[in-house]
């Protein structure tokens, strides 16, 4: 950040509230993800992409219900965009169940046709992280690898691919649900 000329100020907090359909969609490898930014909410399906390790499918669409409904209702009130992919892939819209939620403290910067992400996570009141993501378009999956490791040579980084934000947060719960059993 210091390189960069990021400050703690150009952060910005954003909610992230995962749930699943009894466990259907990390069975295909997908995840869905309200997002609250800023006043606004947005909700995305993400599915593993077979082409490279870091590839995903994603949908993301704007969120104009509450939580509340969508947990209710998701037949009614899932994006058609998204209601239409997990049709295809075959899952069954029962009821939604949270997961969890993640805090992230966010920094976006432009870089060479992608995005720079800075996180600050908090996955509870112990449990937090950094993380440092290249997001980039599906029509530049060699290209943007490529661009992401000349950044961390560049700026003598060392690559630590982690698991996704949903992954580690279930390991933080099950650590903790172990912990609480003890």
């Amino acid at each position: 950040c210091k390189l960069l000329k990021i400050s703690t100020d150009d952060f910005v907090m954003q909610k992230n509230y995962y749930y699943d359909f009894d466990d259907l969609l990390e069975e295909k490898k997908m995840s869905l993800r309200i997002r609250v930014r800023a006043g606004e909410k947005f909700i995305t399906l993400k599915q593993k992409a077979v082409q490279t390790q870091h590839a995903h499918i994603e949908i993301t669409e704007p969120l104009a219900v509450s939580a509340q409904a969508l947990i209710s209702d998701p037949k009614e009130h899932l994006p058609k965009a998204i209601k239409n992919h997990l049709s295809m892939e075959q899952v069954e819209l029962t009821e939604l169940i949270l997961l969890g939620t993640v805090e992230t403290l966010r920094k976006e910067l432009e870089y060479q046709d992608g995005l720079l992400c800075f996180d600050y996570n908090r996955f509870d009141e112990v449990n937090e992280d950094y993380e440092l993501e290249f997001e980039y378009s599906e029509s530049s999956i060699n290209d943007g690898e490529t661009i992401f490791d000349n950044f961390l040579v560049q700026h003598n980084i060392p690559r630590k691919p982690s698991k996704n934000k949903i992954a580690r947060m279930k390991e933080y719960q099950e650590k903790k649900d172990d912990l609480a059993t003890q």
